[in-house]
């Protein structure tokens, strides 16, 4: 019974949801550039395809997660236009998403002499991805990829990192910075995320508005369909997804990137066991990591609860169809030390609509930090 019932209502929310970007392709002609699988690489090597980047800039690099073993993949600088003293920075992409995501912000800040790595989730790029859905548990796991990701890039270094993600990156992000560990033992100097809020504002803030724009999460959340749709015709809805920017242009091979990604053996329900997950197991964080308003066991009363005082900046895009601005209002009943950017003419995919202010902004938090 709740097999046929996850079946029904994902299959209208798959319809309500997706269907627009098919129509989109069917009815008024809005295509995307050809999938072209023959240069298209997963690793740094990719970026011979931007003029912008020099060669031997970047280079893939690999660890494990000390939990679970998931071995990780990311890019990081090479070294050479390092600056002594430059703060490092951690980028964490979101879905179906990888480290390309990031490629604008990685060129300025390692041309800038900052260290920097853009890290493949489990389940993305060559990232490992595990088949059991066991090991998609955002707090036993995957946030530890996030951790060893701060702790590879500094493990050379003595500066504290500047972590930035976006989408599943930042809901990821969250639940690491939000460890009271992660900030007393000072793993990460600030935090900049991209189109999530708080993750207690999901709760306190869900509406209405919210519930329909997070449609496609019980769609994600059927067996086996969402693959074949996401995949068919060479991942094409990937693609169009990607493409679903406000201002921004995807080049064709960075579209092709984002479907190979997409393709390979284990990769879709590897991405989507993030949605299964946290629908199917509903796991919680330990109960002293939660920030915001708590009730007194005791008395039954509201009384406040931790706040983060971190540096933070959040940036979302008013243009955003997935998450709504309303999740962000009263977020100072969970962080002492935060700015709240909405930027104009841009989408969901924030870094790609917007790289130059997200840039600026990131800049402006790194002075803050280092004062």
């Amino acid at each position: 019974m709740g097999q046929l019932f996850s079946i029904f209502f994902g299959t209208i929310a798959g319809v309500i949801k997706l269907g627009p970007f098919i129509a989109e392709e069917l009815l008024w002609g809005k295509k995307i550039a050809n999938y072209d699988p023959s240069s298209v690489e997963l690793g740094a090597a990719i970026l011979k395809n931007n003029s912008e980047f020099q060669d031997g800039d970047f280079k893939d690099v690999y660890f494990d997660n000390a939990k679970d073993g998931c071995k990780l993949h990311a890019v990081m600088d090479t070294g050479r236009h390092r600056v002594k003293g430059k703060r490092p920075i951690v980028f964490v992409h979101g879905f179906p998403e990888m480290w390309i995501s990031w490629m604008d912000q990685l060129n300025y800040y390692a041309k800038k002499g900052h260290p920097v790595l853009a890290l493949d989730m489990r389940g993305y790029g060559l990232s490992d991805k595990p088949k059991s859905l066991f090991h998609y548990h955002m707090f036993n796991y995957i946030l530890e990829d996030v951790r060893a990701a701060v702790h590879y890039l500094t493990k050379d270094t003595k500066e504290t990192p500047l972590l930035v993600a976006h989408d599943w990156g930042a809901s990821v992000c969250w639940a690491y910075v939000c460890q009271g560990k992660t900030t007393k033992d000072g793993e990460i100097v600030g935090y900049a995320t991209l189109a999530i809020p708080p993750p207690e504002m999901f709760e306190a803030k869900m509406g209405l508005k919210q519930f329909w724009a997070s449609l496609y999460i019980i769609f994600f959340n059927m067996p086996w369909l969402p693959e074949f749709i996401m995949l068919f015709n060479n991942a094409w809805l990937i693609g169009r997804m990607m493409n679903a920017t406000k201002v921004a242009k995807l080049p064709a091979w960075v579209t092709s990137t984002y479907r190979t990604n997409c393709l390979q053996e284990r990769a879709m329900t590897a991405q989507l066991n993030y949605y299964r997950y946290v629908i199917q197991k509903q796991p919680k964080p330990h109960s002293a990591d939660v920030l915001g308003p708590k009730k007194d066991k005791q008395s039954g009363e509201m009384v406040a609860g931790r706040k983060l005082d971190l540096p933070i900046l959040m940036i979302r895009g008013k243009d955003d169809g997935a998450i709504t601005g309303d999740l962000f209002e009263g977020y100072e009943q969970y962080l002492t030390n935060a700015r709240l950017l909405a930027l104009d003419n841009c989408s969901h995919w924030i870094q790609a609509d917007c790289p130059d202010r997200v840039n600026q902004e990131l800049d402006k938090l790194l002075e803050q930090v280092d004062k």
